[in-house]
């Protein structure tokens, strides 16, 4: 099977590792892989350009375009590949959505459209139809795409991480934590911050990694400026380039309650850290008191409360961190990530026959 991958820059920023060993999953099992991605990428995400992300070709064109720009660009696949053409067209990321989609109408083959991001499920729309298949990445996201595309349409699919020997932590390194997307939600950006003045005055030695997204990275260093925190803080525009050492701090925040999915939390769980985030029903892998610790009021008191009562307690984080990586062991492992991509994939270039339902008139 031939298959176009698009990628868009946020999806590859946030889940370049992820997404290479996805590709090279498929190719193992016979799968001709073509990945398209944004061009002028940045200086982090340069290595695309020698690995290719697993795939056999990459290609590289402005992403998002507008809709002419998209019809042209479909006509130069066509000629590109009028000797092996897709099959289907796969894409990964909103902003590789409308490409993905007017590619399958130039090129007469479906479009699969994986969706991690509860804002991108709740606009799914039925009348996009060069779809034949909806990805989602957890149990609720797709009972949202179901209702507005029909369930029939839609397959569940978890994320999936490479689970390792765990290994002991050092002794004697000061406790930190790591904020992920503390930009995104600026209320809920605010309310850590807040909470945390109380949490590092009580753990003077405390480490606080904030990855800061959007414009918000300004008002973060003024409202910690405020809070005394500037001596406890370090930013990073994206957890990614330093995953190793987020998915190894003792507690991972996520505070922003419409949060897209990330193998970042994913890493974190199978490392047995403590994930502490805003209540987020979307992200079926965080459940209260097994595998994370819900925040549900997100209020500057809760962070503070919290995020004290688990520093101060490693049994907690211990029992927390077990549940979550037996979580990761049963649910989320590469094989079964990339069998049911495959599945799905050939359910969806075969066609999928749907019964009529007879109701006859009392």
């Amino acid at each position: 099977m031939h298959i176009l991958a698009c990628f868009d820059i946020d999806r590859l920023r946030q889940e370049a590792p992820a997404i290479k060993a996805l590709i090279e999953g498929l190719r193992e099992h016979g799968c001709d892989i073509t990945a398209v991605v944004p061009d002028g990428l940045p200086d982090e995400l340069a290595h695309i350009h020698v690995d290719h992300l697993g795939a056999n070709e990459l290609l590289t064109a402005p992403m998002p375009m507008p809709l002419w720009q998209r019809r042209w660009q479909g006509r130069q696949l066509a000629e590109h590949f009028h000797r092996s053409p897709p099959e289907l067209i796969w894409a990964f990321g909103t902003g590789a959505h409308g490409q993905a989609t007017s590619a399958a109408d130039t090129l007469g083959c479906p479009a699969v459209l994986s969706i991690w991001s509860l804002h991108t499920a709740r606009r799914a729309s039925p009348r996009q139809q060069q779809v034949g298949a909806w990805i989602a990445a957890s149990p609720t996201l797709a009972s949202i795409l179901g209702k507005r595309v029909g369930n029939e349409l839609v397959e569940c699919i978890p994320p999936a991480t490479t689970i390792t020997p765990t290994t002991a932590d050092p002794v004697g390194l000061a406790p930190s934590i790591a904020v992920l997307d503390a930009g995104h939600d600026p209320e809920s950006m605010r309310a850590l911050l807040t909470g945390l003045a109380p949490v590092v005055k009580a753990v003077p030695e405390l480490h606080v990694c904030l990855e800061l997204t959007g414009d918000s990275e300004h008002a973060a260093w003024q409202l910690a400026d405020s809070e005394g925190l500037l001596d406890h803080i370090s930013t990073v525009a994206d957890a990614a380039t330093v995953r190793p050492l987020i998915a190894r701090c003792d507690v991972v925040i996520q505070p922003d309650r419409t949060a897209d999915a990330r193998t970042l939390v994913l890493d974190a769980m199978a490392n047995q850290r403590t994930i502490a985030c805003a209540k987020a029903p979307h992200l079926d892998w965080l459940v209260d008191g097994e595998t994370a610790r819900f925040i549900p009021e997100a209020n500057p008191d809760a962070w503070s409360s919290a995020l004290l009562e688990l520093l101060h307690d490693p049994r907690q984080r211990q029992k927390l961190g077990e549940g979550a990586r037996q979580r990761i062991e049963t649910h989320h492992s590469l094989e079964t990530q990339v069998q049911s991509h495959l599945a799905t994939f050939h359910r969806t270039c075969n066609g999928v026959s749907y019964p009529f339902v007879s109701q006859d008139k009392a």
